[in-house]
């Protein structure tokens, strides 16, 4: 698993101060790695928690946290706060999608990620390209990394649709 969370952490340009929001029906190694990551940098985490199996992370990098206690309620996040909005099998849950996606898109920096990772057996996949699209986000691509996970990636462009 080292090896993947390596090949995942490419994904990411971390630099001082930089931002992850990770919305997560479960914190695992991966949260536990990003944050790991974001302490080298002084960047900063913050956690949505929605209903799920959740570890503790250990370390000393800013963490903010949120438990939200059900799949309808909106989670709150600052205009442009975040460099990326990492969103983990919370999409086939979360009762307005649509709604999901706008709040990550506002929550993230011009030029941001969306990083959407997903239970391969969701079959989801074309109902969140859609959603994707219809936020307005850019440049989607699906990468083969995890084995149980279907990992999408979009981008939010400067002056493109409500990109400002």
């Amino acid at each position: 698993m080292q090896k993947k969370l390596e090949q995942f952490s490419t994904l990411f340009n971390f630099y001082p101060a930089y931002k992850v929001l990770d919305v997560t029906t479960h914190t695992d190694e991966i949260s536990q790695y990003i944050f790991d990551k974001l302490f080298e940098v002084q960047g900063r985490l913050a956690l949505v928690k929605f209903p799920g199996s959740h570890q503790e992370l250990h370390g000393e990098t800013d963490l903010t946290l949120q438990e939200i206690e059900d799949f309808e309620t909106p989670f709150r996040a600052l205009p442009r706060d975040n460099d990326i909005v990492m969103i983990r099998d919370v999409v086939q849950n979360y009762a307005q999608l649509d709604s999901l996606l706008m709040m990550a898109y506002r929550t993230l920096a011009n030029a941001g990620e969306l990083i959407i990772l997903t239970s391969k057996d969701s079959l989801m996949s074309e109902t969140i390209y859609e959603a994707i699209d219809k936020a307005d986000f850019r440049a989607v691509n699906t990468i083969e990394l995890f084995d149980d996970y279907e990992l999408i990636m979009a981008k939010k462009m400067h002056m493109w649709g409500n990109g400002l």
